[in-house]
């Protein structure tokens, strides 16, 4: 072999070793998947902070910054306004990229079905599920005028439109909780409905004596009750609470009605990887099945309950039927 074709060999080995390596280096920009996460991800709640929905993602990312195998550090972005609509908005319009996501609850399936938003739970990604909860009725801890949510009732329908309750938002789920209860006892109509604009408000202004009593998911109440502020007239529920054996539910008050469930879990932009939100939930995951997790559920009376975005999306799909059949004569007002 002459020199020439040594040269000439020698340039095509390079020439190879070249384009290896450029393609390889091509593969990897083009697979997000392998990728993530090497950025921040942002996570977009609809509410101001202190509500349910924001402490459990602030403590999920609190246990994923001490979780050495945890790879994922969030931003939590809260974005209340136009009854979550903003949120909303924010997240549909967002890079379908892998990293934004929206923590919400059952709201997109009673502000849906009440007229008071415009874009349903299935406009976006179902990432999965992670927090499942009741509802009560609370008053405050020296109110004494109500023992339990059926002296209440009476003297709502005795006094009607003088007795007030909030809750966080119009057609929120906490409202519909309301209606439910109020419903079961045929007193529609009997009290001054009070929306705020989240979880964090209406309990600021239950406490400090704006508002009678508050409808409320057990992570917005739990901890005030422990803290002896607050005490439950009765559970909007069928059965009572193992958590609080005392206290009445409505099947105690002579219904049959099945409580709302408050199922809180992640969605994404239409279009983002399935392999990338299948990663994320992955750290979720990983997050929600530490003990310290555990025990912040345990003390918010929370479940656990960790579903993969096809079965949330089955569970939107029976709530948004029964919730529309219950919501029938209810009108926006």
């Amino acid at each position: 072999m002459n020199k020439r074709s040594i040269i000439t060999m020698i340039h095509a080995v390079l020439l190879v070793g070249i384009m290896c390596t450029l393609l390889a280096a091509c593969t990897s920009k083009k697979d997000p998947v392998a990728a993530f996460p090497d950025k921040e991800v942002r996570v977009i709640v609809a509410f101001a902070p202190g509500g349910q929905t924001d402490l459990i993602i602030r403590k999920l990312n609190e246990i994923m910054q001490k979780d050495k195998n945890i790879p994922l550090s969030i931003l939590t972005v809260n974005m209340p306004g136009g009854n979550t609509a903003d949120a909303l908005n924010a997240t549909k319009s967002a890079q379908p990229d892998g990293y934004t996501y929206f923590l919400h609850h059952t709201n997109l399936v009673t502000n849906y079905i009440m007229g008071n938003i415009t874009i349903k739970y299935d406009e976006f990604e179902m990432v999965g599920e992670v927090i499942e909860q009741g509802f009560g009725l609370v008053a405050r801890i020296d109110d004494n005028r109500w023992p339990t949510a059926v002296e209440f009732i009476r003297d709502a329908k005795a006094n009607p439109g003088t007795i007030s309750v909030c809750f966080p938002g119009f057609a929120s789920p906490g409202h519909f909780a309301l209606l439910q209860l109020l419903a079961a006892n045929n007193a529609l109509g009997t009290v001054k409905e009070v929306p705020y604009p989240g979880g964090a408000e209406s309990i600021t202004a239950h406490l400090g004596g704006h508002v009678d009593l508050r409808a409320t998911n057990m992570g917005d109440s739990a901890r005030f009750v422990k803290a002896g502020e607050i005490k439950y007239l009765c559970m909007i529920s069928q059965e009572r609470n193992p958590d609080y054996p005392d206290v009445i539910s409505l099947k105690d008050m002579g219904s049959s009605q099945e409580g709302l469930i408050l199922r809180t879990g992640f969605f994404a932009p239409k279009g983002t990887p399935k392999g990338i939100q299948d990663k994320f939930m992955g750290y979720v995951k990983q997050a929600a099945e530490t003990d310290e997790f555990k025990e912040f559920a345990k003390n918010s009376i929370m479940s656990i309950v960790l579903r993969n975005g096809a079965d949330f999306k089955a569970k939107y799909d029976e709530d948004f039927a029964s919730v529309t059949e219950l919501a029938k004569g209810l009108t926006k007002k």
